[in-house]
Parts: C-alpha cells; structure tokens; sequence
C-alpha cells in the first residue's frame, strides 16, 4: 500500500467521511486536475449578455439569456472555399472538410431551430 490512493505515480490520502469508491471520480477537477472533455471546438462570448461559453453550446448558458451562438459565414481552412453559415461541412465536392469553429452537432442544433441560414462567408 501507499498509504492512500495511488494515482498516476502521485499518493492521495482518503479525505475523511469518503468512501473508497469515491475516489476515483475525484481524479478530475476537485483533485486540481481540469476535466476532460470531448472535442468541443473553442469557447464563445455572447454578443447578447457578454458570458463566455464551452464551443460545445449552442446556447447561452446564463438564465436570464439563453441567446443562440451567432452562426456566420465561414472560410474552409483546408480549400479556402467561403460557406455560408449553415454548412456544417465545407460545400466543395472535392473537400468535404469539417466546419472548424465548432463542432457538428452544435451547428446542426442551431440551423435545425432557425439560426444562420443564408450568411455567407468573407
């Protein structure tokens, strides 16, 4: 024994009360340790209360705001082909690249609840 929990090479003493299987769920942030996440594209700051969000919302996560995640008009980083803002995947037949500014699903909520259709890239 290490006299705790052993974790990665690292020894962490049991707090009192806290069973062992608890443990383990504190590997991550309550630890000092950031979670992880999936892929999730970068952060926003809403234009409508100024809040910054996770790339993976698709809505302001403030009570009193809850304003959808401005969709525009985007530039494929792989062909230079300039997208409209509802286009999840680059429209260029040979490229098909992914939408880099976040991630699939959080387009297709927005452009399946009426946001950003029709915005053209620069």
């Amino acid at each position: 024994g290490c006299g705790g929990a052993c974790m990665g090479g690292q020894v962490f003493r049991q707090p009192i009360g806290m069973a062992p299987a608890m443990m383990p769920m504190m590997q991550g942030a309550a630890m000092g340790v950031p979670a992880v996440k999936g892929p999730k594209g970068p952060d926003w700051t809403c234009g409508n209360c100024g809040n910054t969000n996770f790339g993976d919302r698709a809505f302001c996560n403030m009570r009193k705001c809850q304003a959808p995640r401005p969709l525009e008009g985007w530039t494929c980083e792989a062909c230079g082909n300039a997208n409209y803002s509802d286009r999840v995947f680059c429209n260029m037949r040979k490229c098909k690249a992914p939408r880099p500014d976040m991630p699939a699903q959080v387009a297709e909520e927005l452009i399946s609840k009426g946001h950003g259709k029709g915005n053209k890239g620069p």
